[in-house]
């Protein structure tokens, strides 16, 4: 502004600067000149034309308010060249201000996004340190009761081998009672031919045969008593077997039953990311209000390339539909499942983009 103020003072000096010029030749050339005589003798002083001074005052008046008006056109252009300035002066303080009111809530909405991104990444990092640490948990209780299963087929095998060595004992005892028998028999034919000798020593005899006699009988006796308490042993274990095989029993069944909750939990995972997959790919119908959700059934052939989608159960919203069918082949390849055996060409699941 001050530099403007400066510039007109320049030009209003100039300006001035020319009419004093202009009109110091119009007062020497306004009525300044010798009137033409020719009987004016030569040699006679010309006589001086006196200069209007009226009409000299009236032109210097009227350059003074020319002057005086050019001044004032001046003073009002630079008024109004500093009125505009001030005003898009304001005017572009105001724009700042807006832009950076806009770069402020921009960069707040920035800020919360990036913390709703990292809180949403730190929930997905901790469930899936969850999820590892279970399966690790299940895997290490796999291992335990595999452990357990093989402990319980040795101790299986030792009672099987333990019973081989008791039907073993059996069969030696049973050789042991035929041989027995048979030295009786040949005993008793001993005796039998050996009974005139007796006669004489009939008293010695009888003794020695009962002596004999009981001592058959206590054998008897004791080997009866042996064979009871190795049958009693053989029905414990027995016992002890079918304990052993209904305890395997039941921890097959529980076994079952974790591969069985292990196979849920991931056909589960599967299907999670079969709807984070189609929600990449998903992209919301204008207009459409939240909270809908749909049931798809997707035929695929090996590798997740998907050759038809069907929906099983409806929203209600057709282009709320539309877009879950659309977001479904444009996801295709789908993922495929972990475990091999999940696999399936018909695959239901539901989308519910809100969760």
């Amino acid at each position: 502004m001050a530099r403007e103020s400066r510039d007109w003072v320049t030009a209003a000096t100039l300006a001035v600067l020319v009419h004093v010029a202009i009109f110091a030749v119009v007062v020497l050339n306004w009525n300044w000149h010798v009137a033409p005589s020719s009987s004016a003798p030569q040699g006679q002083p010309v006589p001086a034309v006196v200069v209007n001074e009226q009409q000299v005052q009236q032109e210097v008046q009227r350059i003074k308010e020319r002057e005086q008006e050019k001044k004032q056109r001046e003073k009002q252009r630079v008024e109004k060249l500093q009125s505009e300035a001030e005003k898009a002066r304001k005017q572009r303080k105001t724009e700042q201000q807006r832009l950076a009111a806009l770069q402020q809530k921009l960069e707040e909405q920035k800020r919360r996004q990036d913390a709703e991104l990292a809180q949403q990444k730190q929930q997905q990092v901790e469930q899936l340190a969850k999820l590892q640490a279970q399966r690790k948990a299940e895997t290490e209780h796999l291992s335990k009761l595999e452990e357990q299963k093989k402990q319980v087929e040795a101790q299986k095998q030792a009672e099987a081998q333990r019973l081989a060595s008791l039907q073993k004992e059996n069969e030696a005892v049973a050789q042991q009672r035929q041989k027995e028998e048979q030295q009786l028999a040949e005993l008793q034919a001993k005796r039998k031919a050996e009974e005139e000798a007796r006669k004489k020593a009939e008293a010695e005899a009888k003794r020695k045969a009962e002596q004999a006699k009981r001592k058959a009988e206590e054998e008897a006796k004791r080997k009866a008593a042996e064979a009871k308490r190795k049958a009693e042993e053989a029905a414990q274990q027995k016992e002890a077997q079918k304990s052993l095989q209904q305890a395997l029993a039941e921890e097959q069944a529980s076994l079952n039953r974790n591969m069985q909750r292990l196979r849920s939990q991931a056909l589960a995972e599967y299907k999670s990311q079969l709807q984070a997959s189609v929600q990449r790919n998903w992209i919301r119908p204008i207009g459409t209000p939240k909270g809908l959700k749909c049931t798809v059934r997707v035929q695929q052939i090996p590798g997740g390339e998907v050759q038809s989608v069907e929906i099983k159960e409806s929203s209600g919203n057709k282009a709320f539909d539309d877009s879950v069918v659309a977001a479904v082949l444009k996801s295709s390849p789908l993922p495929l499942p972990k475990d091999p055996s999940l696999f399936d060409r018909e695959i239901v699941f539901t989308f519910s983009p809100e969760g």
